[in-house]
């Protein structure tokens, strides 16, 4: 009985070619905010508005896109800095502070404190226990 009322059927019909389009595509806009936020380097990612320009939307858009997905542009920077940082720490050939300031930390101290708040355990504490060499003053 939606077609009765033609307000109400344009706007079901257009959130379902919205969800249909998602599904063609295989993208939820969580993915492909993720996406966009990997193509850049961690100490370079802009802010909502930046990213809403780049992605084709505005930033109240893609707040809403994210809120459908149950997300939002703060927690999927938060998860790329904190998968790029984890990242370089299990390599060797970086160190501590050279991850800090990839990650766009003017300092170690500032790093140190939100890598612990995203993970739970610091740096040094992520190394040793994923096989990193925490141990090595040269890599400190």
């Amino acid at each position: 009985q939606l077609h009765q009322n033609p307000g109400l059927y344009s706007v079901l019909r257009t959130q379902a070619e919205r969800v249909l389009e998602r599904v063609a595509a295989g993208t939820r806009p969580a993915d492909q905010v993720g996406r966009y936020l990997r193509a850049r380097p961690p100490a370079k990612i802009p802010d909502l508005s930046t990213a809403a320009k780049d992605l084709g939307l505005s930033a109240r858009s893609l707040r809403r896109r994210l809120a459908e997905d149950a997300t939002s542009y703060r927690l999927l920077v938060r998860a790329t800095l904190e998968a790029s940082a984890g990242h370089m720490l299990l390599n060797p050939m970086h160190s501590i502070q050279e991850t800090a300031h990839a990650m766009g930390f003017s300092n170690v101290g500032a790093f140190h404190r939100a890598f612990k708040r995203w993970t739970g355990m610091t740096p040094a504490q992520y190394r040793e226990r994923r096989g990193g060499h925490a141990g090595d003053p040269e890599k400190q």
